[in-house]
């Protein structure tokens, strides 16, 4: 047998100190994760996945220093305590065998895996999150989402000012039972006054609080603040990619703080922590521009010391004492203004005692900082109800979601609904049910643009519904439990939202150089044909395909072209492309087309790029086709002649002249001067070598006036009904249709006939 060399022996004593400091490294994580998993769903009771996924993708900063000290006492510091007994026994046995301390290490550190493993697949059914998303007809979120960005809101043309009030963890259930609370006595009195003083969306006579329902991925503060400005639920993918994305807050949703930036709104958010936490600075920075005022705002402002911290920040006394400040300043300005703000002496657990505090729930310090909050708010309230602006002010009060205290509800019956505390004050509308409303936080979206005034087409934005458009709301419609479990699980349509890349203002300005162009409609065929030009910038910012989308004014029919893809398009000059394209439908000559032509880029982004609205008519391929279109019965054409009119008259056109009762000899005119008046109670024409003039009355009263001038007569037209010019004073056959029903020109148009009849143009 060979002897064992040195070279060898340190080898093998190198190797087994690798493998007991890496067996160290995992027996510590174990041990961490096991008592970080205890811990979070100790003092997290209602924790949720999208919650725990979301924090991982953004981090912990400016997180309150109650709940980081819990955090380090109770994962940290034992971990490192059991971590370090284990290392001192490893060097106690040194230089005894350590086969059965490293058993025993091993098993502990399989042990811990396995309880943690089980704890949080129990909680959170991690194995039923990580299978496939459901197919998009299956995304109830997809299904019933509406595209903010699609819908029409009407404001006010005197735009109303918003105080958006997020109360931390406030809850409906803290009233007592007599207004529709959970509690024998009421913790937050003078919020219950004022939420029936006002409206709550209860059924009309009925003096009880009502509120939303927090559903997953919206039952803590970012989510809850994401879900009643956007109607969505905050959930974040798993995959690592899209969890580096959070830099872009939600770029594909659009939240209240977009829409009213379009309005003017100057939009502040003001709140008593670090805006950092929770990624609140990112989302409102980046839907809205909001200025932040946070707890490093009042240390820049020189309200409070650099060294003042107390529970997350600053206390909610400063915090409406500031917003008093700001509010008045606001006031001041010529835009209308989005004040928001977030409270956070009743965060968990217990709430902040400040000095305004009572003891008056016999030791229940929450139950205290609640009453204290109470009184604060309301105060605040009646504060903004003194000021001058008020009177355009529309006030918004929401709890965000229902309380993470792990006591303070135990008492409350399982069969309770608990529902954050809501209520709107000085609403520009009136609540038209006649029932009390169940929603949802997300329904909050909708129902406060409408409450400043806004109206909503549809009444529905994202997942929200308006609690003033009569319409169901999502919950009203499949109850609570099909709409969690809707939330919880994947959608791949959310994933889309969260990971899509804003468009840069520079590709948008140059996606709009393109344009959609007609040509035609083919009346035997019904058949358009339309085109797309772009130039070559466009396919290298990452323009991936378009498609146009026609929708019929008579039917509401919307028809879909085919999706282009630009890399099978090929150069038609110099750094410009021309696609062309054709789509088949019938369409009526008097009716309108609306022509949407939207774009796909290769990050998902859909953007529209132009939209026209179009009279088949107008399109037609031929003036043949043009002329004859128009039913006599209920239009009157205006005919008339300027310069060379009438070289290109073929065949076709005289047939469709013929079809209107127009029987002189146009096609052998050449340079003639030429009118006609076609309807269905007069029929005039006239041709020479002359100017032409003519006027009298049709349709009842209405007065006309028509000139027209040949080549040879002068280069003149005119047509005049009741006194107004329609003419287009251009070369060829100038036609202005009379819609007699409605008694109003509906189109002017001009076929310059010099060389072809078909070639025209119309306004």
């Amino acid at each position: 047998m060979g002897k064992t060399t040195t070279s060898d022996s340190k080898a093998k004593t190198v190797i087994k100190i690798i493998l007991e400091v890496l067996l160290i490294l995992l027996f510590a994580f174990s041990v961490f994760f096991l008592l970080t998993v205890i811990w979070g769903f100790d003092v997290f009771k209602n924790l949720k996945l999208d919650e725990v996924l979301f924090h991982l993708a953004g981090n912990l900063e400016g997180s309150g220093s109650e709940m980081l000290r819990s955090f380090y006492l109770r994962c940290v510091l034992p971990s490192v305590v059991v971590t370090a007994i284990a290392v001192i026994l490893l060097i106690l046995r040194r230089k005894k065998s350590l086969l059965p301390i490293n058993i025993i290490v091993g098993i502990i550190t399989i042990g811990c895996l396995v309880a943690s493993f089980i704890i949080v697949e129990k909680k959170f059914a991690i194995v039923e999150y990580l299978a496939p998303a459901p197919d998009a007809g299956d995304d109830f979120i997809a299904q019933h989402y509406v595209e903010p960005r699609d819908v029409k809101i009407d404001f006010p043309e005197e735009k109303r000012n918003l105080v958006f009030i997020f109360l931390e963890s406030v809850e409906a259930t803290f009233a007592d039972e007599s207004v529709g609370g959970a509690f024998p006595g009421n913790c937050i009195p003078e919020l219950t006054r004022l939420a029936l003083e006002n409206e709550t969306f209860c059924a009309p006579g009925e003096k009880l609080l009502n509120g939303g329902v927090s559903l997953s991925g919206a039952t803590w503060t970012m989510g809850a603040m994401f879900a009643e400005t956007t109607g969505l639920p905050l959930k974040t993918s798993i995959e690592k990619n899209s969890m580096e994305s959070v830099e872009n807050f939600y770029p594909g949703a659009t939240g209240i703080g977009d829409i009213l930036k379009e309005q003017g709104y100057d939009q502040e958010l003001m709140i008593g922590s670090d805006a950092s936490f929770g990624g609140r600075r990112k989302y409102f920075s980046q839907h809205g521009e909001y200025d932040i005022f946070d707890y490093y705002t009042a240390i820049e402002r020189g309200f409070i010391p650099e060294d003042y911290y107390v529970f997350w920040g600053y206390e909610d006394e400063k915090l409406f004492e500031y917003a008093k400040q700001d509010l008045t300043d606001l006031a001041k300005k010529d835009e209308p203004f989005n004040f928001t703000l977030l409270t956070v002496d009743t965060h968990f657990e217990d709430g902040y005692v400040c000095e305004l505090c009572r003891d008056e729930f016999e030791g229940n310090q929450y139950a205290n900082v609640m009453a204290c909050s109470s009184r604060q708010v309301t105060e605040f309230v009646h504060w903004i109800q003194q000021q001058d602006f008020y009177a355009n002010t529309t006030i918004v009060i929401s709890g965000d979601h229902p309380t993470m205290d792990n006591d303070f509800c135990l008492e409350v019956p399982a069969d309770y609904s608990r529902k954050v505390y809501f209520t709107i004050i000085n609403s520009a509308k009136e609540n038209p049910s006649d029932r009390a409303r169940e929603f949802t936080t997300m329904d909050v979206f909708p129902t406060t643009l409408e409450a400043m005034g806004a109206d909503i087409e549809g009444g529905r934005l994202a997942l929200g519904t308006s609690l003033y458009s009569g319409q169901d709301t999502l919950l009203e419609t499949y109850g609570y439990e099909e709409n969690e479990k809707a939330m919880e699980k994947k959608s791949e349509f959310m994933k889309g939202l969260y990971g899509r890349i804003p468009i840069s203002a520079e590709l948008k300005e140059t996606v709009t150089n393109g344009d959609l162009v007609i040509y035609g409609y083919d009346l035997d065929k019904h058949k358009l044909l339309y085109g797309y030009d772009f130039d070559s910038q466009m396919r290298r910012e990452g323009l991936e395909s378009f498609w146009t989308e026609f929708t019929l004014e008579s039917t509401g029919e919307t028809i879909v072209s085919d999706e282009m893809k630009i890399e099978d398009q090929e150069l038609t000059a110099w750094l410009h492309y021309h696609v062309t394209g054709e789509t088949v439908f019938e369409a009526d000559p008097g009716d309108y087309v609306e022509a949407e032509l939207f774009v796909r880029f290769d990050d998902g982004t859909e953007m529209e790029v132009t939209s026209k609205s179009i009279a088949p008519s107008r399109i037609y391929m031929s003036m043949a086709d043009y002329l004859r279109s128009w039913d006599t019965d209920r239009y009157t054409l205006f005919i008339a002649a300027m310069d060379e009119a009438s070289m290109g008259i073929q065949d076709k056109d005289v047939e469709a002249f013929e079809s209107l009762g127009i029987t002189l000899p146009l096609k052998d005119s050449v340079r003639g001067s030429f009118y006609a008046i076609a309807g269905r109670d007069i029929l005039e024409e006239s041709l020479a070598y002359t100017l032409l003039t003519t006027d009298g009355t049709f349709d009842g009263d209405h007065k006309y006036k028509v000139v027209s001038a040949g080549y040879d007569a002068g280069n003149t037209v005119s047509i005049e009904i009741d006194g107004t010019e329609y003419a287009r004073e251009m070369r060829g056959l100038n036609i202005v249709v009379y819609d007699c029903k409605n008694d109003k020109v509906v189109e002017t148009i001009v076929f310059d006939s010099y060389e072809n009849t078909d070639v025209r143009s119309y306004q």
